[in-house]
């Protein structure tokens, strides 16, 4: 019987920023904590770094998820980073709205303009 296969998230840095695509439409349950785990990884592994995440493949990310994304804010900052959201679906925005996270998380449109706001 084989294992079965985790996520895997591949990221970049671009200009000292950490890009890193987020599997959708949503991260399954059992996954949730495994991904979790590499996004504060990497944020570890270069402190001080911004990251960016982007959300374009996903469309519903469960409570599990926005927890994991407080944590990883905290890790990110405390560290003197900055953690920008991109492409995020309206609905994913209207989660974030409905648990008070807006004022919390910066939200941009798309990964260029991401970017182009943590290097001004």
């Amino acid at each position: 019987m084989m294992a079965a296969k985790r996520l895997e998230l591949r990221g970049e840095k671009v200009d000292g920023v950490l890009i890193i695509p987020l599997p959708g439409p949503t991260i399954p349950y059992g996954e949730i904590e495994h991904v979790g785990d590499m996004l504060i990884k990497a944020a570890q592994e270069h402190p001080g770094s911004s990251m960016i995440l982007d959300f374009s493949q996903v469309e519903l990310i469960p409570s599990a998820v926005i927890a994991r994304l407080i944590g990883l804010h905290r890790t990110v900052t405390e560290a003197g980073g900055v953690l920008v959201l991109c492409s995020v679906v309206p609905r994913v925005v209207e989660t974030l709205e409905i648990t008070n996270l807006l004022k919390v998380f910066q939200i941009l449109p798309d990964r260029e303009e991401a970017l182009r706001s943590l290097q001004s």
